[in-house]
């Protein structure tokens, strides 16, 4: 996701296919209404304009951070460089490795209770 902040709107969160859409309908609005004559849309089309530049402006910055793996706070979603770099600072030894055992007893768990409801079950001696 890429981030614009415009000064007059509350923050708006674009994505790389979405971004513009809004401005582009209101200029193909604009421009069926007065026949496709220009003149008449300036400030819808500059309103398009400046929020391609934006939008590029904000996918470059985007993707410079990226690259230089910066982790930002605030941000919705990290990139994988951020991910990678994270994981990096703080490695988590344990995490993914098998074995996953879904019944298993605790050592604080006492043998005599009944923890996982095992004691009806045919074939398993309780």
């Amino acid at each position: 996701m890429y981030k614009t902040i415009n000064n007059k709107k509350k923050q708006r969160i674009y994505t790389l296919g979405s971004s513009c859409t809004q401005e582009l309908q209101t200029l193909f609005g604009c421009l069926k209404k007065w026949e496709f004559d220009d003149k008449p849309c300036s400030k819808q089309h500059s309103l398009y304009m400046d929020c391609v530049h934006e939008s590029q402006r904000a996918a470059e910055e985007f993707n410079r951070a990226a690259k230089e793996g910066k982790i930002g706070e605030g941000q919705g979603a990290m990139t994988t460089a951020q991910f990678n770099k994270l994981m990096k600072l703080f490695p988590q030894p344990d995490l993914g490795q098998a074995p996953y055992r879904q019944m298993k007893r605790l050592p604080t768990q006492p043998y005599s209770s009944d923890i996982f409801h095992r004691k009806g079950w045919k074939g398993k001696p309780s």
